[in-house]
């Protein structure tokens, strides 16, 4: 370890000095600069490539309503699947003897138990998405529809059950 720290050492007091010596020498004829239209001939290719390149990669949109149905449906389905392959495992390990019947019922107990609350968590998801896409309305075409840059929306907001603004008889 020593020995490597003088070896560097030495190395650098012999070459700094003949880097900082070395002066820039610049002649009288300068190397003259490449002329604008070179240098946006070779940047505009690269460029196209590139913006190719760029186009080429599709963008990675977050899942849409539909979308999210589809894997809750998937996540029932793996559910239910798993609990099968599981309950087999179990199975066959109370048929060769690696575990006693007892304890196999209650692994199978478990694991039931454990599905039945996931396959009801993504059902439960699924079906309050599914009724909240069925409440919204589709969105009209623009041709149809004109609007004005000073139109109001009113949008009408959720019932309260609590003080509601009632108007007196009277006025």
């Amino acid at each position: 370890m020593k020995v490597q720290s003088i070896l560097v050492s030495v190395f650098l007091l012999v070459t700094v000095p003949f880097a900082l010596s070395q002066r820039i020498t610049s002649s009288g004829k300068g190397i003259e600069p490449p002329r604008p239209q070179q240098i946006l001939v070779k940047t505009n290719s690269q460029a196209d490539n590139t913006l190719a390149d760029f186009l080429a990669v599709t963008p990675d949109l977050p899942p849409g309503p539909l979308d999210v149905l589809q894997e809750y449906r998937d996540q029932m389905t793996s559910v239910s699947q798993t609990q099968d392959a599981e309950l087999a495992v179990i199975s066959q390990a109370v048929r060769s003897g690696q575990i006693k019947r007892a304890d196999g019922e209650y692994l199978i107990q478990q694991r039931y138990q454990l599905a039945l609350m996931q396959y009801e968590v993504f059902s439960a998801l699924h079906d309050s998405l599914a009724y909240e896409i069925a409440q919204t309305p589709l969105a009209a075409p623009h041709s149809q529809t004109s609007c004005r840059s000073d139109a109001i929306l009113v949008v009408p907001g959720p019932p309260s059950t609590g003080c509601s603004s009632t108007r007196n008889r009277s006025e």
